[in-house]
């Protein structure tokens, strides 16, 4: 799966959805995200904001899901740990 390998960034209205993932790497990346962890029920369980390239984000043990978003996603959206999210055209 190359991801957001090979991008050079990433838009404030785009968002990546990696299914049955507890924890992302960053390895080869060429910009920073933040990435929201979501359990099945699409409730938060994990955030980690700014992750730089090359480094790796812990695990979520309770994620079901990664949403990788533009850095400052997290925080402009005020978005918080148990928030319930709508993630629309979501595949099974």
């Amino acid at each position: 799966m190359q991801g957001l390998l090979g991008r050079k960034s990433m838009g404030l209205d785009e968002a990546l959805v990696i299914f049955h993932c507890q924890a992302i790497h960053m390895f080869f990346m060429n910009f920073s995200i933040d990435v929201i962890f979501v359990g099945k029920e699409n409730r938060v369980v994990g955030l980690v904001e700014n992750i730089q390239p090359f480094h790796l984000s812990p695990i979520f043990w309770r994620a079901d899901k990664a949403i990788e978003v533009a850095p400052g996603t997290i925080k402009s959206s005020l978005t918080s740990l148990f928030d319930l999210l709508v993630i629309e055209g979501q595949a099974n």
